[in-house]
């Protein structure tokens, strides 16, 4: 699209906030998702090996949870191991702004934008 990414602040697993302005020119993906949708728990395994193979090049993954509630996303990641604390969560708003009208949805951020 190349355009700015919308502004957003996630606040993490571990209770950290992360906000756009932090990740300004840095290469980002945002997959937004949720515990009881099959096709996104499919694409989890995948989205932490992209993170994995690029993280030493500086690749940053958030996996955004839409509505659950922290407990919830917690219960699965400790159930699974399915991902570490870069899960967040999110509101529609966040989703809205990045054109998700259905999940799994994965958005790459480049470094001037999507």
């Amino acid at each position: 699209m190349n355009k700015p990414a919308p502004d957003f602040t996630l606040v993490g697993m571990d209770d950290k906030k992360v906000a756009l302005k932090d990740l300004k020119g840095q290469v980002f993906v945002v997959d937004f998702w949720a515990t009881w949708c099959g096709p996104c728990r499919m694409s989890l395994p995948l989205l932490d090996k992209v993170y994995q193979d690029k993280k030493a090049a500086g690749l940053k993954v958030y996996a955004v949870d839409l509505k659950e509630d922290k407990d919830a996303v917690q219960a699965f990641i400790t159930k699974d191991q399915a991902l570490d604390p870069r899960a967040a969560r999110a509101g529609r708003k966040m989703a809205e702004a990045y054109g998700v009208t259905g999940i799994p949805q994965t958005v790459l951020v480049g470094k001037d934008g999507w």
